[in-house]
């Protein structure tokens, strides 16, 4: 899972350079993070910690797939998950995953708690490193953190004072131990993978009927690779009944307007979505309304937080897609550049129908 490749032990100079910035920079700016660092340098969050392999305590993870495996024995942790919007956080424990059977031609896993939802798309995981560090305290901090093909960090999975400190410390032990790893390095590509076409579907009288007929929103993915489109262009052909944009305070206003529905009634849940090219993190229970935190939109959760920088969302959509014998909505929004960067909709499976009195919420967003 992880891909390494193996450098002569003469290639030294250009890992040197960037690891001698990372400690510039570091010194500099030391609260500014692996992305603020990252930014400034002009490289990968991924160049900066495999340039750290053999100088600090970063070591790199030989078998990703058989270490998920690992994390429930792990005890509470925090898990930290980024996309160019900003973060999610979940503190908990990890249960035992399960095969992700959402794309059977893609390998997936999924781990599923009372408030995480989190489907991994190992495919395009490609580099991951245990690595210990003191944070802005002057604390000692373990974590386990994950990479894209590009160097870009999308996860991290970090100890706590309640986490199974003998189950980390054997997990630390085992990496320290690997020293002929110590001279291997990642090898990340500049560009990004091939996005569909942004223009709409050829046919669109096609695309809609199909977009009906689905069976589960799952069934997305197919769609747009067969009519090679991406999923705003997409939206944008399908026509108001089943997608319409709509503004950006309707984020603000459709979880006010949840949160505001009277005690005496049973309340919906509901889950926000938060995407990543390689993991898609559920935040699931009663969502807060947004509120702004140091120039970042928080949303709370009861077992953590999504932040984002208000700035760089671009449009939001209310979308309806078929699921099961009924329909289900939800409210999707935006970066700038066209990614989709969170969702959200209704916590039920899909035998449920949907909730009438979240239709309608969905229904009056402007």
């Amino acid at each position: 899972m992880n891909a390494l490749v193996e450098l002569p032990s003469y290639f030294k100079p250009g890992s040197t350079i960037v690891y001698q910035a990372l400690v510039g920079v570091r010194q500099a700016h030391p609260r500014l993070g692996l992305q603020g660092w990252s930014r400034l340098l002009s490289t990968s969050e991924g160049e900066l910690q495999a340039s750290r392999l053999g100088q600090e305590s970063v070591w790199p993870l030989q078998d990703v797939f058989s270490l998920l495996y690992l994390l429930p024995s792990l005890g509470e942790v925090q898990l930290l998950t980024f996309n160019e919007l900003g973060w999610a956080q979940y503190q908990g424990c990890f249960t035992s995953p399960d095969l992700c059977l959402d794309d059977p031609h893609q390998l997936g896993l999924q781990f599923v708690t009372q408030h995480l939802e989190l489907k991994l798309i190992l495919e395009n995981w490609y580099w991951g490193c245990l690595v210990e560090e003191e944070n802005s305290q002057g604390e000692t901090e373990k974590s386990l953190q994950f990479f894209n093909r590009q160097g870009q960090r999308f996860a991290k999975i970090q100890a706590l004072d309640s986490s199974d400190q003998p189950a980390w410390l054997g997990l630390q032990e085992a990496f320290k131990g690997m020293g002929a790893v110590k001279a291997s390095r990642p090898l990340f590509s500049s560009t990004g993978t091939k996005a569909f076409n942004s223009c709409p579907p050829e046919d669109l009288g096609r695309f809609q009927l199909e977009w009906r007929r689905m069976a589960d929103p799952n069934q997305v993915s197919y769609l747009l690779a067969r009519h090679q489109v991406s999923y705003l262009a997409g939206l944008q052909a399908l026509g108001p009944k089943l997608a319409r944009q709509v503004s950006l305070n309707a984020l603000t206003e459709l979880l006010t307007e949840a949160a505001l529905l009277p005690r005496s009634q049973a309340k919906p849940g509901l889950k926000l979505a938060f995407y990543t090219d390689a993991c898609v993190h559920s935040c699931r229970g009663s969502l807060q309304p947004p509120r702004l935190k140091h120039r970042e939109v928080c949303i709370g959760y009861p077992a953590g937080c999504l932040h984002f920088n208000p700035q760089l969302l671009e449009e939001a959509w209310v979308v309806r897609k078929p699921q099961g014998d009924g329909w289900i909505s939800s409210l999707e929004v935006f970066a700038d550049a066209g990614q989709r960067v969170f969702q959200v909709s209704e916590d039920k499976s899909s035998r449920q129908p949907e909730n009438l009195v979240l239709r309608e919420l969905f229904n009056a967003l402007q």
